[in-house]
Parts: C-alpha cells; sequence; structure tokens
C-alpha cells in the first residue's frame, strides 16, 4: 500500500477558466473636434473626443458606423479619420463597454462637405451691370416680398459680378450652396440635398474676384414636395464602406471575419484592408451589398496586441471611402524568456521521479529483515544460556 501510494500520485494541473460578466455602464463620450457646423471642402476628416477607459466608440455618420475607436488600456482620449458625404453629416459619438452594452449617445454635431468649385476663366469683357439680383426660382420670377413655392431641391438663379463667387444659404438648418457666375455675370445654383418642407430663410452673397463683397436683403421660400424639381434628385444615397462591428477579443491563428457593406455608388467595386501586421488585401465587387474579408493573425512576441484595421473602398468613378476600426489579439501561448541555465528532464530525471518510492521501499524491507535477525539472533542466545543454567 505504501509502495502503490507513492508511486501512483496525483499530479495538480492548471485550467483557464474565462466567464463573461456584464461591465458597468459607461459615461456618454463627447466630440471635441472639429467645432459644430465646420464646412469642409476635402476629404477625410479626424474627428477626436473623451471617452471612458476600458470602453470603445462607434462613430455614427448619419446614422453609419463611419469608425470605431478603442479607449483601452486607460486610453480617454480617441481620434478617427472619415470621410464625410456632400451636404449634411451629422455626428454621434456612441460609446460600449467590453461586454458590447451600450453607454449613453454623445451630443450630436453637424459638418458640412461643400462641393469644391472651379473659377470660371476670367474675361475682361462682360455686358452685365455690376450688381448682384436673384432672377428666378424654380424658373418662377423672383418678385421680393412675394414667398415662392419650391420644391426640395430648388434651383436659385440670378446675376453678379463676371467670375463672382456666389453663395445661397438656406436656413435651418444651414444648408449652403455654391457657384460661379460666368462672363456674362449669370449664375444657377441646384441643391445637391433635399431642403425639409416649410418656411426657410434665404441668404445670398457674394464675392467678385476683387475681394469686394455683395450682399442680399434676406427673403422666404415655402418648401413643398408638391413643386417638382427642375433636376430630379438622385434616389440613391452617398457611397459608403461600413460595418457591423462587435467588439471581440482574438486568439492568435482564430480567423477574423470582417463584416464589410457597399452602400449606392457605381459599380465595379475596389477594397482594400490593411489590417495593421503589416498585410494588405484588395478585394474586388461587382455589386452592393455584404460581404467579408479573412485574415488571421500571428501574434508571437507578445501576450496581447492591438490592431488598427483601416478600410478604403472605391467605385467605378474614382469615389472612395474611409472606414477605421481596432481588433485586439491574445497569444495565450505567450511566455516570458528565461534567464539562466535551463534544466532538461533526461532519463535518469524521469527513474528518480516514478521509482524513489520503490527504492524507499526496499531499503526500509532490508532494515527491517536486519532488525528481525537481530531480534531472532538475541532471542536463541537466551534459550542457550537458560538451557545450560538449568542442567
Amino acid at each position: 500500500m505504501l509502495l502503490a501510494g507513492l508511486t501512483f500520485r496525483v499530479y495538480s494541473d492548471s485550467y483557464t477558466v474565462t466567464a463573461e460578466v456584464p461591465a458597468p455602464i459607461p459615461p456618454a463620450a463627447t466630440i471635441i473636434s472639429p467645432a459644430d457646423q465646420t464646412h469642409f471642402t476635402t476629404n477625410p476628416v479626424t474627428v477626436s473626443g473623451d471617452c471612458t477607459a476600458n470602453t470603445y466608440v462607434e462613430l455614427l455618420d448619419n446614422n453609419t458606423i463611419s469608425g470605431v475607436a478603442n479607449c483601452g488600456n486607460g486610453q480617454t482620449i480617441y481620434s478617427l479619420s472619415i470621410d464625410l458625404v456632400y451636404g449634411s453629416n451629422v455626428l454621434v459619438a456612441q460609446v460600449y463597454n467590453i461586454t458590447n452594452q451600450a453607454g449613453p449617445p454623445s451630443s450630436s454635431i453637424t459638418l458640412w462637405l461643400d462641393h469644391s468649385i472651379t473659377p470660371p476663366p476670367t474675361s475682361t469683357t462682360s455686358t452685365t451691370p455690376a450688381i448682384l439680383a436673384v432672377i428666378s426660382q424654380d424658373n418662377v420670377p423672383f418678385k421680393p416680398g412675394v414667398i415662392a413655392h419650391v420644391s426640395p431641391y430648388v434651383t436659385e438663379r440670378g446675376i453678379a459680378p463676371p467670375n463672382a463667387l456666389v453663395t445661397i444659404t438656406f436656413h435651418s438648418p444651414s444648408i449652403p450652396c455654391r457657384t460661379y457666375a460666368n462672363a456674362s455675370g449669370v449664375w444657377s445654383c441646384t441643391l445637391d440635398q433635399p431642403l425639409a418642407n416649410g418656411y426657410h430663410v434665404v441668404y445670398v452673397s457674394a464675392v467678385t474676384p476683387s475681394g469686394e463683397l455683395l450682399t442680399l436683403p434676406s427673403f422666404q421660400i415655402y418648401v413643398t414636395a408638391q413643386v417638382a424639381p427642375l433636376q430630379p434628385s438622385t434616389p440613391a444615397g452617398p457611397f459608403l464602406i461600413t460595418t457591423n462591428y462587435i467588439y471581440r477579443v482574438l486568439a492568435s491563428g482564430q480567423i477574423f471575419t470582417l463584416p464589410l457593406i457597399i452602400e449606392n455608388g457605381t459599380a465595379p467595386y475596389a477594397v482594400t484592408v490593411v489590417w495593421g501586421d503589416g498585410t494588405t488585401s484588395t478585394i474586388a465587387r461587382s455589386t452592393t451589398g455584404t460581404f467579408s474579408a479573412l485574415h488571421v493573425y500571428r501574434l508571437t512576441d507578445a501576450r496581447q496586441r492591438l490592431y488598427t484595421v483601416k478600410v478604403q473602398a472605391s467605385d467605378s468613378t474614382g469615389t472612395t471611402d474611409i472606414l477605421q476600426l481596432p481588433e485586439i489579439v491574445r497569444n495565450n501561448n505567450f511566455t516570458l524568456p528565461i534567464i539562466g541555465p535551463v534544466k532538461t528532464n533526461n532519463l535518469l530525471d524521469v527513474l528518480t521521479r516514478f521509482f524513489w518510492p520503490v527504492y524507499l521501499v526496499l531499503i526500509l524491507m532490508a532494515i527491517s529483515f536486519w532488525l528481525g535477525e537481530r531480534e531472532e539472533y538475541y532471542i536463541i542466545l537466551k534459550r542457550r544460556h537458560n538451557s545450560r543454567h538449568n542442567a
């Protein structure tokens, strides 16, 4: 029993147990930069703000995911590069904890992407007087003091000094329309996004090539869908690349499936994914909709690493859109390097480890046998001594 108990010993082992515990709901993130109502003419635009540590932030542009930023490892500031769509972009930062529970959304801001306008060639001849005026609205003659009924995509026409930059701004919200007067001083501007039904105040101004500012008194229009626009609006929205992002931690060697969604645009499409580990994937698509990009991260030099994934999509017209999101990869097999000599298990070590109880039992048996023989010897001597004494 002693030999069996010592030889067949039970050795302990280690196990990794994971459990999902809901994290506290984080407070709302903020959008600090850019400021509300900022106008841009080029993409991309960098958006930054505050966030709670150990959370992640989804940046929504007109209710569509435009980027995801990680706020792990005590980080409390996020920054994302996004592409704006032409016209208004209502941005909201939605915060999530590490178990994908949403916190309150941030206050929204509105950013504007304006069409860049190439000025017409300068001309020295003109028969148009150096004045600023509105001539018609949706082909209806303009009459001061009369509120015209116009379409949601209203077209404003007028005259201005030749080659002047004309800006027509509709309130509210603030939606600008910019154009240049031609060499004869005639200008025309059609909105590329719809105005809401109802009353709007219109401001018209112009800047001449010499830098002189001209303005008109503001006037009102009434927008109704019953008036057809002069140039029908395109029913499809802007070209977008987006995703249904879910926070998760990948294991090294695990297949990462990144769901991507192409919306609108003109086929064919090219999607480039920069995975953040030095590799890039290019995917060609002939249709819009949902598809997946696959990748495997192999982490060998650290236990955990955050990769920034950048996606850029373009359609056949050259229109582009970008998407940025984080991915965390963990290497559960990573161990710190051992400093000093490394001990290996040779055959002698193995025999010593598993058979030393046998050696101990054999030694105890030999000692017991010797003690028994010694006791038997003394008993025989005592019997001889007693028999002699009795004789």
